[in-house]
């Protein structure tokens, strides 16, 4: 892969047209930085070897036994030495993988021995079960479905809609099949909503935009309406929030509510801010370490897609967090379908052109 012209050659033959000289050059200077080798540390690593070797070799019976542990020899100098840092074959260079490397050596793999083994079996399933496809590269779905049996009995299931990952080539789920060697095999849409409201359902159709084909059917059941509500500060917000919590929590104990932020720094400043504002039952869900026990999570968008929450709380829906992108659509459109009862919208700043101007017109009247 830093063989530019071996690599315009492989190009050439298995992906005619598909990459550009500059797209050569790119991937070129990547793969160099990654594997950027050293041979001189690998030299004196194979000379210290032999030394060693020699030295263990001089070593006899009858030679003179080097003093216990924590005493001193006869230099005064304490009989365990201390060892010299280890050596690494590559130096003071930095070689790694990503883990989006491991569907691809895990390709390789199975090209060239026919699968992935393991004490010398085939690693395989009867049965294989692929959710949130939409994230997921073709060539990762090739390895999973390389794992299954003869057969290939394996179910797919996703949301384009729910799409977090914007640079792995999935464009629609035909696309995605072909890609995986399924052109052939047929697509059941899921027509009915059973985790959110008709009401949380038309505010996240609206997110969506021209994402969302207006020929598919909402069927979903009544629930309380979406409320927007408007502040100066994040103060205002803050202690608006911590009397609304408060009550949730002392009328429903067992209720599950979360709040959540675009970015992980702000949700630690409305965390530490409730925390102050002693919101019981508070927890800093940080890394999806979530509890699932009843209490008011505080996270950011990224951590709460699959999930499932009684109330859900989006902090801050600003211009400023959610631009008019495909990214943000995508974003904003999963924190609001987290929400199975009630969905809030608490906003400190200027609100997102994805919210509709009819919510924002009504929480003023």
């Amino acid at each position: 892969m830093t063989d530019s012209e071996a690599l315009r050659t492989a190009l050439r033959e298995y992906a005619p047209g598909a990459f550009n000289d500059a797209d050569v050059a790119t991937i070129v200077r990547w793969c160099a930085a990654k594997a950027e080798l050293d041979e001189e540390p690998e030299a004196e690593e194979e000379r210290d070897e032999e030394e060693a070797e020699e030295r263990a070799a001089e070593s006899t019976i009858d030679s003179e036994p080097a003093p216990p542990k924590g005493e001193a020899d006869a230099d005064g100098e304490d009989g365990e030495a201390e060892a010299p840092p280890p050596r690494t074959r590559m130096g003071h260079h930095t070689v790694g993988l990503d883990p989006e490397d491991d569907a691809i050596l895990l390709r390789l793999l199975q090209r060239k021995y026919g699968g992935l083994f393991l004490g010398g079996k085939r690693f395989e399933y009867e049965h294989i079960v692929i959710d949130e496809a939409q994230d997921l590269a073709p060539i990762e779905v090739r390895v999973l479905l390389d794992c299954a049996t003869d057969g290939q009995s394996v179910t797919i299931a996703g949301d384009r809609a729910q799409k977090m990952i914007f640079d792995n080539g999935f464009v629609d789920w035909p696309q995605l099949l072909g890609d995986a060697g399924l052109p052939h095999v047929a697509i059941q849409p899921l027509k009915i909503t059973y985790r959110s409201t008709r009401q949380v359902m038309e505010l996240s159709r609206f997110v969506l935009g021209p994402l969302h084909s207006p020929e598919d059917a909402l069927i979903a059941r009544e629930g309380a309406p979406v409320g927007y509500y408007q502040f100066g500060d994040t103060g205002e917000a803050v202690a608006f929030l911590a009397e609304a919590l408060r009550a949730l929590m002392q009328r429903e104990p067992t209720a599950s509510c979360a709040l959540v932020t675009r970015y992980p720094q702000q949700a630690d400043v409305y965390h530490d801010a409730l925390r102050i504002a002693e919101v019981p039952k508070l927890r800093r869900v940080g890394r999806q370490d979530f509890s699932f026990t009843p209490g008011i999570d505080v996270t950011d968008i990224r951590q709460v897609k699959g999930l499932e929450f009684d109330y859900v709380v989006l902090l801050d829906p600003t211009i400023q967090n959610y631009p008019e992108v495909v990214e943000s659509r995508h974003l904003l459109h999963i924190g609001a379908t987290r929400a199975a009862h009630q969905l809030w919208l608490v906003c400190s700043g200027p609100p997102s052109k994805l919210i509709p101007e009819d919510l924002i017109v009504a929480s003023l009247e």
